[in-house]
């Protein structure tokens, strides 16, 4: 059987993609700090690529889109969040 080391999917939508399968507080973390501090987005997406095929029930459950979707405004209110502070500061 060979098992694919890499998931494009969960590097490009990692926090959603956690959370859709079963994962919602990792994917949460992931929203939050991707949301706060982009500059780290590239190592967690990297870690999500290479982690999810072990670590997620990919194939075996069906994926949550509710969950995903729920991270994913999370994620976009953190963003939205930090452009603020960021425009706060240096105005």
């Amino acid at each position: 059987m060979i098992t694919k080391k890499f998931n494009l999917t969960a590097f490009i939508f990692n926090a959603a993609y956690y959370a859709g399968y079963s994962e919602f507080g990792k994917g949460i973390k992931m929203a939050i700090v991707c949301g706060l501090c982009p500059f780290l987005w590239p190592i967690i997406a990297l870690y999500a690529g290479f982690k999810a095929n072990s670590e997620l029930p990919v194939g075996d459950i069906i994926f949550s889109w509710l969950d995903a979707i729920v991270v994913t405004l999370i994620f976009l209110s953190f963003v939205v969040i930090f452009h603020i502070l960021i425009q706060f500061i240096w105005s």
